[in-house]
């Protein structure tokens, strides 16, 4: 397969079953693994004519839990794109879900992610995902003294993150140890942020 692959990025064309002329092909290629490619190419499992074929542009996307902050964004859009494929009028997470989800450190990245949501859209019989619909591995620091709040995030990483700090700055009373503790972010950081967003 690497070898016909390779040919019809060499070639721009490509045979389709049954037929005996080429078609031409006019594409963009884009390929995402999880593996270390180079190392593959060494022990001679990956061809490295395709490798460097394949290599003009490389971006390197960091793990999801190196990632945190675009959680939010990520389980916003998925929770509306999956809530409507399901035809369940689910809007929001609870403060208390959004946090066990920013405090899990997600192995299996975005398709895990995924998959938690849809999980909590269809055990839900309400409008706003709680914990009561978490699976058991994110349930661990969820029982905060402070009560959750709804979240229904706005558009933009920045607005979901200053919308979520400053709820959980009511919801504190102003406390920013517990603020932060419960954000999973330093008191400096959070400060920072504070600043930042004019949230003060």
């Amino acid at each position: 397969m690497q070898a016909k692959l390779l040919r019809v990025l060499q070639d721009n064309s490509f045979f389709r079953l049954g037929d005996n002329e080429p078609r031409k092909v006019d594409a963009r290629l884009l390929v995402a693994t999880n593996r270390p490619l180079p190392e593959l190419v060494e022990n001679g499992s990956f061809r490295m004519d395709l490798y460097y074929r394949l290599k003009i542009i490389e971006i390197n996307i960091q793990p999801l839990r190196n990632r945190k902050n675009d959680i939010p964004l990520l389980a916003n859009y998925l929770l509306a794109r999956h809530a409507a494929r399901l035809n369940k009028p689910v809007k929001g997470l609870s403060t208390k879900a959004l946090g066990a989800l920013m405090r899990h450190d997600w192995p299996g990245n975005g398709r895990e992610l995924e998959n938690v949501i849809q999980r909590m859209i269809i055990l839900t019989t309400t409008d706003m995902i709680d914990v009561d619909v978490l699976p058991p591995e994110l349930l661990d620091g969820t029982d905060s003294p402070v009560k959750a709040v709804d979240f229904i995030a706005p558009q933009s990483l920045e607005e979901i993150e200053a919308h979520f700090i400053a709820k959980t700055l009511r919801e504190t009373k102003g406390n920013r140890s517990v603020a932060a503790e419960i954000l999973g972010i330093d008191k400096s950081t959070l400060w920072r942020k504070i600043k930042r967003y004019q949230l003060e």
